[in-house]
């Protein structure tokens, strides 16, 4: 028998078996008894049904969080999860390297550190829970595994092979070793061939770069193989942080080595690589959407929460996303901060709703409490009542994937001893807890040559050829192993990886030494710079190594190069001309004032509001949505005017009498606007006394106004023509103003956010067209207002209210005025009503332009990726 230092060590000698015996000619042969340490040590022990249950991460995890929780000093603790990971961790380098420690309140403990001494009480607790009821962590077994066999309760192999051990097993694992020898297995040491290596050291410009180099060398390195008999070389890509690397890598690979991944439309295809780490199961699409719809409640749901679940790809069909998307962009323009279940029943469509209708039936059931394994069983019932996994023919990754489910439900279930009964919030903690702890990898039904894996992983596994990326100063020493919960003189003199500066070197060296003599060709890399452009220098530990040679990034071909090469027709024509709006299309187009606010930023933008509908989905907000009290600021000015009708009303109430009038409006508004069971009571109360005090701001200011004013018109739908293209409107609120020279008529627009600039009433680029559109062309069509004689940003801005206006009579509208007027209002009017026309006239023409001025700030940024214009670039 075998054993080796790591499970992917195991899986890739069993294979190395299995091709030999092919390649001999053989068809069917016993399979070799070939184990990972770990795995032969937990099945020799399941199969003498020993009285002990073996624990998984999380029932130990879930041990010492409830040893935390009932200590003082724990109780206290802000992350109490945090640091049972923390101490765990702590406790299983204690049995590994077999510390001697002291229990609390005896020998030296009084004299340890309090976190020391914090440790060892909640060490204490956790270990007598588990004798007391016949648990047994992973990092006993071992020699838990070595007293079974000393006592000759279990027989051992005659012959024993170690391999890929790199540094020399921890002391617990030795102890097991020493004990299968003292019953009679002859052990010893796999000698690896080491032939001699080929070193090449590389210097890429940056890490993108080295994996981009790295992909085109595993091409040439696979190439031979293509269309023969032979298995293809064995490929190892070695990275000091293979989870931090995962998505660039990929990125560089795909392109290089499985173009195939990239084209949606071709299907599941075969990858050529494999990480010997999966993901955390959590980030798996259907794990992720089973998650999703456990989590759901019957109130107060995050709308983050709901959106994962509506979107969700692993779950509906395609028919049943388009339907849901609608209903996520209803629920997102509510911008409620929390959603209950009726409000998300209320914006879902009829097929749908029921479904959704009997899960929250099927939630309404559950108790309060229950053990982990009840729990288990109730979101079953959740994903039975949505149909999930739906009916969709699945390919063998979703398959798998799937499998994984029943699987991690059953690990939850084995938790009711160490959980007990707990709610639905605990429940859904340690549930998540567990799909983070586990790792999933697919595996894939072909030959996959290329592994990608730590730089320890690695230096076990015998391979064709050896790439070993980011090898800068900090890759080695890997990250020391000491643990902050036990005394660091004790972890010295046990030996533990990392918590000596000279063993820590040694061990970096043998790291080291091994990576570079595991296959006969290695290839070293690294970066010249890092992501911020800071300078890189090569770890020192591979200074056997030949020198480092700077690597040019090559050019890749793209699609567009193959395109040409081939002689075939362009792939972008000369001339795409946007056409002109139909006279069906004008019948369908809802214009408003936007159109010019985008327009006048660009005309591309316009295009893509206005005609070809595209909108970006909004991020849900922390908080209020600001539309929501804008809306709220808008129903309470339009109800107080109303009432007061005019400066003189304003005049006649005191503060008192206005603040009554102002909290009746907000009283009926915030039921409607924002229902104490969508937003909280405290939240409403405290947008109550908000929105008052800002509108007792603005009245205050209002009775500032030096000439008398009549309200004539509050939030006026209007409907106008400009330069042929109809628009519909709503003018806030229009000011009869009685001056010295006779009435003069004003167009005020209330502002609640921070933005009021009457810079963009420029007539040379109009940012803000919209009271300049309403002074020109909307404001003739409302009865009764014969002019316009100004416009006015009305500005609610708490501690700074402010009437921003442009005026044919005088310059403020609060103040005495100190001068003449400074400009042509009638001018002005002309060329306001000039360049709208001339605007809508573009618009319906086709025009379509691409300003190169614009950059990533503008208000529409997330357009520019339509006209394949980077916003990192876009300066």
């Amino acid at each position: 028998m075998t054993l080796t230092a790591s499970d992917r060590l195991a899986r890739a000698l069993r294979e190395d078996d299995s091709i030999a015996r092919r390649a001999s000619g053989s068809s069917v042969w016993e399979a070799p008894a070939i184990f990972s340490l770990r795995q032969w040590t937990q099945t020799t022990w399941a199969a003498g049904w020993p009285q002990e249950q073996l624990l998984h991460a999380s029932q130990e995890l879930a041990l010492w969080r409830d040893a935390i929780s009932a200590d003082e000093a724990g109780a206290a603790l802000l992350a109490p999860l945090s640091a049972a990971r923390e101490a765990r961790r702590a406790d299983q380098l204690a049995i590994r390297y077999r510390m001697r420690l002291e229990p609390a309140g005896t020998g030296h403990s009084g004299s340890l550190r309090e976190d020391h001494a914090a440790f060892l009480r909640w060490r204490q607790r956790v270990h007598a829970r588990m004798r007391r009821e016949h648990w047994l962590s992973g990092a006993q077994l071992p020699e838990a595994l070595a007293r079974r066999i000393d006592s000759g309760v279990e027989s051992v192999p005659a012959r024993i092979r170690l391999a890929g051990f790199v540094n020399a097993p921890a002391p617990n694992e030795q102890a097991l070793l020493d004990s299968l020898r003292a019953a009679g297995s002859d052990i010893d040491w796999a000698t690896p061939d080491t032939p001699p290596s080929q070193l090449l050291a590389q210097r890429p410009a940056d890490a993108e770069t080295q994996f981009r180099n790295i992909a085109l060398a595993i091409r040439a390195q696979l190439a031979p193989s293509v269309g023969q008999t032979q298995a293809p070389p064995r490929i190892v890509v070695a990275l000091p942080d293979p989870d931090g690397r995962r998505e660039l890598l990929e990125s560089s690979f795909r392109p290089i080595l499985a173009p195939w991944l990239e084209q949606a439309s071709e299907g599941p295809r075969p990858c050529p690589w494999r990480w010997d780490s999966g993901r955390p199961l959590v980030d798996q699409p259907y794990i992720d959407a089973a998650l999703a719809v456990c989590e759901l409640r019957l109130q107060g749901n995050a709308p983050a929460s709901i959106s994962r679940l509506l979107l969700s790809s692993a779950i509906w069909t395609d028919a049943e996303r388009l339907s849901l998307a609608r209903s996520d962009e209803r629920l997102r323009d509510r911008g409620w901060p929390q959603i209950r279940m009726p409000r998300l029943l209320e914006v879902l469509a009829p097929p749908m709703r029921e479904r959704f209708e009997t899960l929250a039936n099927t939630i309404r059931s559950a108790s309060a409490r229950a053990l982990p394994s009840d729990w288990a069983t109730h979101y079953d019932a959740r994903l039975e009542t949505l149909g999930w996994p739906g009916s969709m023919a699945l390919d063998s990754a979703s398959f798998q994937t799937l499998r994984e489910w029943p699987r991690l439900l059953a690990r939850f279930s084995a938790m009711d001893g160490q959980l007990g009964r707990v709610n639905a919030g605990e429940a859904l903690l340690w549930l998540r807890e567990l799909a983070r702890a586990t790792r999933f990898e697919v595996r894939a039904d072909h030959l996959q040559p290329i592994l990608l894996m730590r730089l320890d992983e690695a230096a076990s596994l015998p391979c064709d050829v050896l790439h070993v990326a980011d090898l800068d100063a900090t890759a080695i020493p890997l990250p020391a192993e000491a643990s902050a919960y036990l005394p660091l003189e004790l972890q010295i003199a046990a030996g533990v990886p990392g918590a000596a500066p000279a063993p820590t070197l040694e061990h970096a060296r043998a790291l080291a030494a091994a990576l570079q003599t595991r296959a006969p060709e290695v290839r070293l890399y690294c970066p010249e710079v890092d992501e911020r452009g800071a300078e890189l220098l090569p770890s020192a530990l591979f200074a056997a190594a030949p020198s480092w040679q700077a690597e040019p990034s090559p050019r890749l071909a793209c699609a567009l190069d193959h395109e040409t090469a081939a002689g075939s027709r362009a792939l972008i024509p000369a001339s795409d001309p946007v056409p002109a709006v139909s006279a069906e299309e004008l019948l369908g187009l809802r214009a408003d004032s936007g159109l010019f606010r985008a327009w006048f930023e660009s005309p591309f933008f316009a295009f893509c509001l206005y005609r070809l509908g595209v909108r970006g989905l909004e991020l849900p907000r922390r908080g209020l949505d600001p539309r929501t009290q804008g809306n709220v600021v808008h129903g309470v000015l339009e109800s107080v005017w109303s009432q007061l009708h005019d400066s003189q009303g304003l005049a006649a109430r005191d503060a008192a009498a206005l603040g009554a009038m102002v909290g009746e409006s907000l009283d009926r508004l915030l039921v409607q606007q924002m229902p104490v069971a969508d937003y909280g009571a405290v939240q409403v109360s405290l947008e109550r006394e908000r929105i008052a005090d800002v509108v007792a701001q603005w009245l205050a200011h209002e009775r500032r106004r030096v000439d008398a004013f009549h309200v004539e018109r509050l939030e006026s739908p209007v409907e106008t023509t400009v330069g042929g293209l109809p628009l519909r409107l709503r003018i806030d609120r229009i000011d009869r103003i009685s001056t010295p020279d006779g009435e003069r008529w004003m167009v005020l627009d209330y502002k609640t956010g921070r933005e009021a600039d009457p810079r963009g009433w420029n007539v040379d680029r109009m940012s803000e067209p919209q009271l300049p559109l309403y002074a020109s062309h909307a404001v003739g069509a409302a009865t009764g207002v014969p002019r316009v004689d100004a416009i006015c940003f009305a500005h609610l801005k708490d501690g700074h209210p402010a009437l921003s206006a442009l005026t044919n009579w005088r310059e403020r509208l609060i103040e005495a005025d100190t001068g003449s007027i400074k400009h042509d209002w009638d001018e002005l009017l002309s060329l306001w009503r000039a360049g709208l026309e001339q605007a809508a006239r573009g618009f319906l023409a086709g025009e379509a332009v691409l300003r190169p001025d614009v950059n990533a700030r503008s208000n529409y940024a997330e357009l520019l990726t339509l006209a394949g214009r980077d916003l990192d670039d876009a300066e």
